[in-house]
Protein backbone atom coordinates (compact mmCIF):
# COMPACT_ATOMS: atom_id res chain seq x y z
CA UNK A 1 0.00 0.00 0.00
CA UNK A 2 1.54 3.29 -1.15
CA UNK A 3 0.29 5.27 1.85
CA UNK A 4 2.00 2.98 4.36
CA UNK A 5 5.27 2.93 2.40
CA UNK A 6 5.53 6.72 2.14
CA UNK A 7 4.56 7.21 5.78
CA UNK A 8 7.28 4.78 6.86
CA UNK A 9 9.89 6.79 4.97
CA UNK A 10 8.72 10.07 6.47
CA UNK A 11 8.67 8.43 9.91
CA UNK A 12 12.46 8.34 9.94
CA UNK A 13 12.63 12.09 10.58
CA UNK A 14 9.86 12.11 13.12
CA UNK A 15 7.59 13.49 10.44
CA UNK A 16 5.03 15.59 11.17
CA UNK A 17 6.13 18.98 10.10
CA UNK A 18 5.37 21.69 12.58
CA UNK A 19 2.81 23.82 10.78
CA UNK A 20 0.64 25.36 13.46
CA UNK A 21 -2.99 24.31 13.76
CA UNK A 22 -4.75 26.59 16.22
CA UNK A 23 -8.47 27.40 16.39
CA UNK A 24 -9.75 30.97 16.13
CA UNK A 25 -10.17 31.34 19.88
CA UNK A 26 -6.40 30.99 20.26
CA UNK A 27 -5.99 33.87 17.77
CA UNK A 28 -3.33 32.06 15.75
CA UNK A 29 -2.76 31.74 12.04
CA UNK A 30 -1.30 28.81 10.18
CA UNK A 31 2.35 29.20 9.38
CA UNK A 32 4.96 27.15 7.56
CA UNK A 33 8.03 27.67 9.69
CA UNK A 34 11.63 27.00 8.90
CA UNK A 35 12.99 24.44 11.34
CA UNK A 36 16.30 25.11 13.00
CA UNK A 37 19.29 23.23 11.71
CA UNK A 38 20.98 20.32 13.40
CA UNK A 39 24.66 19.88 12.62
CA UNK A 40 25.53 16.51 11.17
CA UNK A 41 28.39 14.50 12.62
CA UNK A 42 29.53 11.10 11.45
CA UNK A 43 28.02 8.27 13.44
CA UNK A 44 31.48 6.78 13.81
CA UNK A 45 33.12 10.05 14.89
CA UNK A 46 35.58 10.59 17.67
CA UNK A 47 34.43 11.24 21.26
CA UNK A 48 35.07 14.97 20.92
CA UNK A 49 32.93 15.09 17.79
CA UNK A 50 30.16 13.31 19.68
CA UNK A 51 30.36 15.88 22.47
CA UNK A 52 30.15 18.71 19.95
CA UNK A 53 27.15 17.05 18.30
CA UNK A 54 25.39 16.69 21.63
CA UNK A 55 25.84 20.39 22.30
CA UNK A 56 24.58 21.28 18.83
CA UNK A 57 21.59 18.96 19.19
CA UNK A 58 20.72 20.53 22.51
CA UNK A 59 20.70 24.00 21.02
CA UNK A 60 18.83 23.07 17.84
CA UNK A 61 16.23 20.59 19.08
CA UNK A 62 15.32 21.79 22.58
CA UNK A 63 12.99 24.77 22.92
CA UNK A 64 11.86 26.43 26.13
CA UNK A 65 8.53 28.26 26.06
CA UNK A 66 7.58 30.56 28.94
CA UNK A 67 4.23 29.67 30.47
CA UNK A 68 1.30 32.00 31.09
CA UNK A 69 1.91 32.32 34.82
CA UNK A 70 5.04 33.27 36.78
CA UNK A 71 7.43 30.34 37.15
CA UNK A 72 5.73 28.17 34.51
CA UNK A 73 7.28 26.85 31.31
CA UNK A 74 7.27 24.10 28.70
CA UNK A 75 10.35 22.43 27.29
CA UNK A 76 9.91 20.75 23.90
CA UNK A 77 12.45 18.12 22.84
CA UNK A 78 12.45 17.36 19.12
CA UNK A 79 13.52 13.83 18.29
CA UNK A 80 14.09 11.43 15.41
CA UNK A 81 12.21 8.22 16.04
CA UNK A 82 15.09 5.80 15.39
CA UNK A 83 17.95 7.87 16.75
CA UNK A 84 19.91 6.58 19.72
CA UNK A 85 21.19 10.11 20.23
CA UNK A 86 17.61 11.28 20.68
CA UNK A 87 17.01 8.59 23.30
CA UNK A 88 20.06 9.70 25.28
CA UNK A 89 19.15 13.37 24.94
CA UNK A 90 15.65 12.79 26.34
CA UNK A 91 17.01 11.07 29.46
CA UNK A 92 19.66 13.73 29.97
CA UNK A 93 17.25 16.66 29.76
CA UNK A 94 14.59 15.13 32.00
CA UNK A 95 17.30 14.42 34.57
CA UNK A 96 18.51 18.01 34.30
CA UNK A 97 15.21 19.90 34.49
CA UNK A 98 13.15 17.52 36.72
CA UNK A 99 9.70 18.52 35.36
CA UNK A 100 6.33 18.04 37.03
CA UNK A 101 4.88 16.39 33.94
CA UNK A 102 6.22 14.65 30.85
CA UNK A 103 4.11 14.51 27.68
CA UNK A 104 4.99 12.12 24.87
CA UNK A 105 3.89 11.69 21.25
CA UNK A 106 2.05 8.45 21.96
CA UNK A 107 -1.50 7.22 22.29
CA UNK A 108 -2.67 4.33 24.45
CA UNK A 109 -2.81 1.88 21.55
CA UNK A 110 0.86 2.44 20.70
CA UNK A 111 2.10 1.46 24.15
CA UNK A 112 2.54 -2.14 23.06
CA UNK A 113 5.08 -1.04 20.48
CA UNK A 114 7.44 0.08 23.24
CA UNK A 115 6.80 -2.86 25.56
CA UNK A 116 3.81 -1.97 27.73
CA UNK A 117 0.62 -4.00 27.62
CA UNK A 118 -1.51 -1.22 29.09
CA UNK A 119 -1.39 2.07 30.99
CA UNK A 120 -1.38 0.14 34.25
CA UNK A 121 1.80 -1.63 33.12
CA UNK A 122 3.75 1.63 32.83
CA UNK A 123 4.34 2.03 36.56
CA UNK A 124 3.94 5.81 36.85
CA UNK A 125 1.60 7.23 39.47
CA UNK A 126 -0.64 9.20 37.08
CA UNK A 127 -1.03 8.57 33.36
CA UNK A 128 -3.58 10.48 31.28
CA UNK A 129 -4.39 10.51 27.57
CA UNK A 130 -5.54 13.05 25.00
CA UNK A 131 -8.35 10.82 23.74
CA UNK A 132 -11.01 13.36 24.74
CA UNK A 133 -9.42 16.24 22.80
CA UNK A 134 -11.18 16.95 19.52
CA UNK A 135 -9.95 19.06 16.65
CA UNK A 136 -12.41 21.98 16.38
CA UNK A 137 -12.46 22.31 12.61
CA UNK A 138 -12.39 18.72 11.41
CA UNK A 139 -15.75 19.40 9.73
CA UNK A 140 -16.97 15.96 10.75
CA UNK A 141 -15.19 14.45 7.76
CA UNK A 142 -15.63 10.95 9.17
CA UNK A 143 -19.38 11.42 9.64
CA UNK A 144 -21.00 13.17 6.69
CA UNK A 145 -24.31 14.87 7.46
CA UNK A 146 -26.41 13.01 4.91
CA UNK A 147 -30.17 12.38 4.75
CA UNK A 148 -31.49 9.07 6.07
CA UNK A 149 -31.91 7.49 2.64
CA UNK A 150 -28.17 7.74 2.12
CA UNK A 151 -27.40 5.87 5.33
CA UNK A 152 -26.14 2.72 3.53
CA UNK A 153 -23.68 4.88 1.58
CA UNK A 154 -22.48 6.55 4.78
CA UNK A 155 -22.06 3.23 6.55
CA UNK A 156 -20.19 1.78 3.59
CA UNK A 157 -17.88 4.77 3.50
CA UNK A 158 -17.10 4.45 7.19
CA UNK A 159 -16.38 0.73 6.81
CA UNK A 160 -14.03 1.49 3.91
CA UNK A 161 -12.20 4.14 5.94
CA UNK A 162 -11.78 1.75 8.86
CA UNK A 163 -10.42 -0.95 6.56
CA UNK A 164 -7.95 1.46 4.94
CA UNK A 165 -6.77 2.73 8.34
CA UNK A 166 -6.35 -0.71 9.88
CA UNK A 167 -4.55 -2.11 6.83
CA UNK A 168 -2.17 0.85 6.60
CA UNK A 169 -1.49 0.70 10.34
CA UNK A 170 -0.55 -2.99 10.17
CA UNK A 171 1.76 -2.38 7.24
CA UNK A 172 3.38 0.55 8.99
CA UNK A 173 3.97 -1.57 12.08
CA UNK A 174 5.72 -4.21 9.98
CA UNK A 175 7.89 -1.63 8.24
CA UNK A 176 8.87 0.03 11.51
CA UNK A 177 9.74 -3.33 13.06
CA UNK A 178 12.00 -4.04 10.10
CA UNK A 179 13.71 -0.67 10.41
CA UNK A 180 14.18 -1.22 14.16
CA UNK A 181 15.87 -4.56 13.55
CA UNK A 182 18.12 -3.10 10.86
CA UNK A 183 19.27 -0.24 13.08
CA UNK A 184 19.31 -2.14 16.36
CA UNK A 185 17.17 0.53 17.99
CA UNK A 186 13.50 0.39 18.91
CA UNK A 187 11.21 2.63 16.88
CA UNK A 188 9.92 5.28 19.26
CA UNK A 189 12.71 4.49 21.69
CA UNK A 190 12.83 8.12 22.79
CA UNK A 191 9.33 7.75 24.25
CA UNK A 192 10.39 4.68 26.17
CA UNK A 193 13.42 6.67 27.35
CA UNK A 194 11.08 9.43 28.54
CA UNK A 195 8.93 6.97 30.48
CA UNK A 196 11.94 5.32 32.09
CA UNK A 197 13.34 8.77 32.95
CA UNK A 198 10.07 9.61 34.71
CA UNK A 199 10.58 6.59 36.92
CA UNK A 200 14.26 7.30 37.57
CA UNK A 201 13.80 10.98 38.39
CA UNK A 202 10.49 10.76 40.22
CA UNK A 203 8.24 12.49 37.69
CA UNK A 204 4.75 11.64 38.92
CA UNK A 205 2.66 12.33 35.82
CA UNK A 206 2.84 11.16 32.21
CA UNK A 207 0.62 12.43 29.38
CA UNK A 208 0.02 10.27 26.29
CA UNK A 209 -0.58 13.38 24.25
CA UNK A 210 -1.15 12.14 20.71
CA UNK A 211 -4.18 11.19 18.68
CA UNK A 212 -4.88 7.50 18.09
CA UNK A 213 -2.74 6.61 15.07
CA UNK A 214 -5.52 4.67 13.37
CA UNK A 215 -7.78 7.71 13.65
CA UNK A 216 -5.07 9.85 12.04
CA UNK A 217 -4.83 7.53 9.05
CA UNK A 218 -8.62 7.34 8.85
CA UNK A 219 -8.89 11.13 8.85
CA UNK A 220 -6.30 11.31 6.07
CA UNK A 221 -8.20 8.79 3.97
CA UNK A 222 -11.45 10.69 4.61
CA UNK A 223 -10.01 13.95 3.34
CA UNK A 224 -8.52 12.17 0.33
CA UNK A 225 -11.89 10.62 -0.49
CA UNK A 226 -13.67 13.94 0.02
CA UNK A 227 -11.26 15.55 -2.46
CA UNK A 228 -12.69 13.26 -5.16
CA UNK A 229 -9.19 12.12 -6.12
CA UNK A 230 -8.13 9.44 -3.63
CA UNK A 231 -5.64 7.71 -5.91
CA UNK A 232 -4.37 11.07 -7.09
CA UNK A 233 -3.67 11.90 -3.44
CA UNK A 234 -1.57 8.74 -3.08
CA UNK A 235 0.31 9.51 -6.29
CA UNK A 236 1.02 13.09 -5.24
CA UNK A 237 2.27 11.99 -1.84
CA UNK A 238 4.50 9.33 -3.35
CA UNK A 239 5.81 11.63 -6.07
CA UNK A 240 6.82 14.43 -3.70
CA UNK A 241 8.46 11.98 -1.34
CA UNK A 242 10.39 10.14 -4.05
CA UNK A 243 11.53 13.26 -5.88
CA UNK A 244 12.84 14.98 -2.78
CA UNK A 245 14.39 11.95 -1.08
CA UNK A 246 16.15 10.81 -4.26
CA UNK A 247 18.24 14.00 -4.16
CA UNK A 248 19.18 13.41 -0.54
CA UNK A 249 19.96 9.73 -1.13
CA UNK A 250 22.38 10.64 -3.91
CA UNK A 251 24.16 13.17 -1.71
CA UNK A 252 24.47 10.71 1.17
CA UNK A 253 25.84 8.01 -1.10
CA UNK A 254 28.30 10.28 -2.90
CA UNK A 255 29.44 12.71 -0.22
CA UNK A 256 28.97 11.15 3.22
CA UNK A 257 29.36 7.38 3.21
CA UNK A 258 32.64 5.64 2.51
CA UNK A 259 32.77 2.63 0.20
CA UNK A 260 32.23 0.06 2.97
CA UNK A 261 29.23 1.91 4.39
CA UNK A 262 27.51 2.20 1.01
CA UNK A 263 26.69 -1.51 1.18
CA UNK A 264 25.65 -1.37 4.83
CA UNK A 265 21.89 -0.84 5.09
CA UNK A 266 22.03 0.26 8.72
CA UNK A 267 24.81 2.78 8.06
CA UNK A 268 22.94 4.17 5.05
CA UNK A 269 19.67 4.55 6.98
CA UNK A 270 21.39 6.23 9.91
CA UNK A 271 23.24 8.60 7.60
CA UNK A 272 19.99 9.49 5.81
CA UNK A 273 18.27 10.19 9.11
CA UNK A 274 21.06 12.39 10.44
CA UNK A 275 21.36 14.28 7.15
CA UNK A 276 17.61 14.90 7.15
CA UNK A 277 17.95 16.37 10.62
CA UNK A 278 20.91 18.48 9.52
CA UNK A 279 19.67 19.88 6.24
CA UNK A 280 17.30 22.73 7.04
CA UNK A 281 16.83 23.75 3.43
CA UNK A 282 15.90 20.22 2.40
CA UNK A 283 13.31 19.89 5.14
CA UNK A 284 11.86 23.29 4.33
CA UNK A 285 11.54 22.36 0.66
CA UNK A 286 10.06 18.91 1.37
CA UNK A 287 7.54 20.16 3.91
CA UNK A 288 6.65 23.15 1.77
CA UNK A 289 5.88 20.92 -1.19
CA UNK A 290 3.79 18.58 0.94
CA UNK A 291 1.87 21.56 2.34
CA UNK A 292 1.18 22.87 -1.16
CA UNK A 293 0.70 19.66 -3.14
CA UNK A 294 -0.73 17.23 -0.58
CA UNK A 295 -2.77 19.35 1.86
CA UNK A 296 -4.85 16.31 2.89
CA UNK A 297 -1.71 14.83 4.40
CA UNK A 298 -0.38 17.91 6.18
CA UNK A 299 -3.80 18.75 7.62
CA UNK A 300 -4.17 15.42 9.41
CA UNK A 301 -0.63 14.26 10.07
CA UNK A 302 0.63 17.71 10.99
CA UNK A 303 -1.83 20.44 11.89
CA UNK A 304 -4.47 18.46 13.71
CA UNK A 305 -1.98 16.45 15.75
CA UNK A 306 0.03 19.55 16.59
CA UNK A 307 -3.17 21.05 17.96
CA UNK A 308 -4.06 17.96 20.02
CA UNK A 309 -0.61 17.65 21.60
CA UNK A 310 -0.43 21.38 22.29
CA UNK A 311 -3.84 21.28 23.95
CA UNK A 312 -2.79 18.30 26.08
CA UNK A 313 0.19 20.30 27.35
CA UNK A 314 -1.89 23.47 27.80
CA UNK A 315 -4.28 21.61 30.11
CA UNK A 316 -1.43 20.57 32.38
CA UNK A 317 -0.05 24.10 32.71
CA UNK A 318 -3.24 26.18 32.67
CA UNK A 319 -5.87 23.85 34.14
CA UNK A 320 -3.87 21.49 36.35
CA UNK A 321 -1.22 23.80 37.78
CA UNK A 322 1.94 22.19 36.41
CA UNK A 323 4.97 24.44 36.73
CA UNK A 324 7.13 22.69 34.15
CA UNK A 325 6.07 20.27 31.39
CA UNK A 326 8.54 18.50 29.12
CA UNK A 327 7.14 17.44 25.75
CA UNK A 328 8.92 14.70 23.79
CA UNK A 329 7.78 14.80 20.16
CA UNK A 330 9.09 14.14 16.67
CA UNK A 331 11.45 16.87 15.49
CA UNK A 332 9.05 17.93 12.78
CA UNK A 333 6.32 18.73 15.34
CA UNK A 334 8.36 21.19 17.33
CA UNK A 335 7.85 24.42 15.39
CA UNK A 336 4.09 24.00 15.10
CA UNK A 337 3.66 23.16 18.77
CA UNK A 338 5.96 25.98 19.78
CA UNK A 339 3.84 28.44 17.81
CA UNK A 340 0.64 26.96 19.20
CA UNK A 341 1.76 27.15 22.81
CA UNK A 342 3.09 30.69 22.46
CA UNK A 343 -0.27 31.80 21.05
CA UNK A 344 -2.20 29.89 23.68
CA UNK A 345 -0.17 31.24 26.59
CA UNK A 346 -0.25 34.80 25.29
CA UNK A 347 -4.06 34.69 25.29
CA UNK A 348 -4.29 33.18 28.79
CA UNK A 349 -4.95 35.62 31.59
Amino acid sequence: MKLATVLAQLFLIGFHKGTAFVPIYYRAQWHVQNQQGLAFAAVQGMAQADNNLDATMEQATVHEIPGPFPGTKVTLIGTAHLSKQSNEQVDRIIEKVRPDVVAVELDENRLQRIGFSSIADIGIETVVTASDIEVPSNNNSNKPNEPWWKLPQVVGRDLALNLIAQTARKMLTGMYDGASQTLGNKAGGEFLAAIEACKKYNVQKLVLADQDSTETIKRTAALALDSGDFFGFLSRLEQVNEEELSVLKARVMNDILDEDQKNDEAAFTMAMMEELKADTSFRTRLFGRLEKEVPEFTTTFVKERDYIMSEAIRREVVDNGAKHVVGVVGLAHVDGMKNNLQEIFSSTN
